[in-house]
């Protein structure tokens, strides 16, 4: 069309090489002004052209594609599917593309799903004759990076489609989880139990001792979980660390043996608790830091979630402070005496979590999160939570939660927020929450850590010292500007490119070592 432009750009407005998936961007003189009445909405997609005259706009299409090398424009799918999972961003249309590469796939779709609370999990959709799943994964495991690779495969006659002819995602069955694979079955009870522990923590009816934990869609959350149901059923410690280098059962049977022994630890349970409750080890790090560094934000984890349609604040209010009396964490304080630092768990009776109403705009919005990040927590006073609940409009609201370390880390924000929708729901039918007692608090497993360390005492420092000692007070790395006297906790993101090759290369040493591409990188950034 003549007086029109096309871009394809990446996240940051910057044009992307041949065959690189980026976002499609329309400029021109024929271009709209904007929605009609609908700012935010008109703000988020037109946006300035850095390619165009003075003052000029173009449209964020949503579509991702990539230029061929024939100078065609590519479709690989829609921004708004791309998907974030165990930290990475996937586009699934790239995946599509691959999985469409094989010579006996028609068509492909990948979705991810949550069959299982709290585990996501690729899953592809492919149309084909003849397809055998084992090639098929074979095949996406060369083309792809191992997180981009599908956790499990089905194979339909047709893909389902809606009225207007595109992929209608609820009607795609729930995948097989069974294994595909022909490996042994368990040789005696020490197998059959590994197994069973397999199948429960992958989500799978049934594996054999000889499919590999990653390929199954294995991952390192999942291997932690793992490794903790192991140290429970056997009384051995074994580490993540074994889970890769011992994948299988059949592996992880033998380390087990060879282990030998019950080093059983003793289970964490609710017990008696002394008048004054001593610190955990990580909460001793942040208390210390606290003192050390006087009032500061550095430790403060804000989290910001938008909400579409009408809010019940009140309703909203008594939600949160639900939440902090289920968790004694979150109603902690931290008082000072004899010169020794303790931890006191507020009464519940007596909590209650404010939550202030602030009129924002989409322009003020970024500066008002800044603002409720920044606010420093009075450890010795204060609870280590706090909220507030930014108006945008009747029907548009950002919850702002922001917790000290402390009390909070990032796999405490799924069972925060689980919480918090419970007993919002709760709430605004005008009941209290039904939930059962927690079984421990946080000051149980302090206390239970505090008899470890006790147990395990003199081991545990001979370590450290050998390990720690003539280390240098400082590390020396390599630096662009003299390293400040005082840290300012300053920094900024880099963002630079890799050519393919690269990456290519980085996933095939991480295919070769049974291990991730992060494990990888940060094996580089040790050296």
């Amino acid at each position: 069309l003549d007086n029109t432009r096309l871009h394809v750009l990446d996240d940051h407005l910057n044009l992307v090489a041949p065959g690189v998936p980026g976002e499609l961007y329309i400029a021109g003189a024929g271009l709209a002004r904007g929605y009609l009445r609908r700012p935010a909405q008109t703000a988020e997609r037109f946006v300035a052209d850095p390619y165009g005259p003075a003052g000029s706009r173009m449209y964020r299409t949503g579509d991702l594609v990539r230029w061929s090398r024939d100078g065609e424009i590519e479709y690989l799918g829609r921004a708004d599917q791309q998907v974030k999972l165990r930290g990475f961003r996937i586009e699934p249309g790239e995946i599509e593309s691959a999985l469409a590469a094989h010579a006996s796939v028609a068509q492909a779709a990948v979705v991810v799903r949550e069959d299982r609370p709290g585990d996501k999990r690729l899953v592809a959709y492919v149309v084909g004759d003849a397809v055998d799943l084992a090639a098929l994964r074979r095949h996406a495991g060369e083309a792809l990076p191992d997180y981009m690779v599908p956790a499990a495969f089905v194979v339909l006659d047709t893909l389902p489609l809606t009225g207007n002819g595109k992929l209608d995602r609820r009607a795609l069955p729930a995948p097989d989880l069974s294994t595909d694979s022909d490996g042994r079955a368990p040789r005696d009870p020490a197998e059959e139990v590994l197994c069973g522990l397999f199948a429960d923590v992958l989500g799978r009816p049934s594996v054999t001792i000889d499919d590999h934990f990653l390929r199954l869609g294995g991952h390192s959350l999942l291997a932690t979980r793992l490794v903790s149901r192991i140290r429970t059923a056997f009384g051995v410690r074994i580490t993540v660390r074994d889970m890769f280098q011992h994948p299988t059962v059949a592996q992880l049977a033998e380390l087990i043996q060879a282990s030998g022994g019950d080093q059983r630890r003793p289970a964490l349970v609710a017990g008696e608790r002394p008048e004054r409750l001593p610190l955990s080890s990580a909460q001793q790090r942040l208390w210390f830091l606290d003192q050390m560094e006087g009032p500061s934000a550095t430790y403060n984890i804000p989290l910001a979630l938008r909400l579409a349609g009408r809010v019940d604040t009140d309703a909203l209010r008594r939600a949160l402070t639900d939440v902090v009396v289920r968790h004694e964490a979150l109603r902690t304080v931290f008082r000072v005496e004899d010169g020794e630092a303790y931890q006191l768990v507020l009464p519940a009776d007596g909590v209650d979590v404010p939550l202030p109403v602030v009129p924002a705009t989409e322009d003020t919005l970024a500066g008002l999160l800044a603002g409720e990040s920044a606010k420093v927590f009075d450890l010795a006073a204060e609870l280590p939570v706090r909220a507030a609940l930014l108006r945008l409009s009747a029907e548009e609201h950002v919850l702002v939660v922001v917790t000290h370390h402390i009390a909070s880390d990032g796999w405490s924000n799924a069972p925060f927020f689980n919480d918090l929708a419970t007993a919002y729901a709760a709430r605004t039918e005008g009941a209290a929450p039904q939930w059962a007692p927690l079984p421990v608090q946080y000051a149980d497993y302090t206390l239970w850590q505090q008899r470890l360390l006790a147990d395990e005492q003199h081991p545990q420092l001979d370590f450290w010292r050998e390990t720690l000692a003539d280390l240098p007070e400082e590390a020396t790395l390599p630096a662009d500007r003299p390293r400040p006297a005082v840290a300012s906790y300053q920094g900024a993101t880099l963002t630079l490119s890799f050519p393919a090759s690269t990456h290519a290369a980085l996933t095939g040493l991480a295919r070769e070592t049974g291990t991730t591409v992060f494990m990888v990188a940060q094996a580089a950034v040790a050296t």
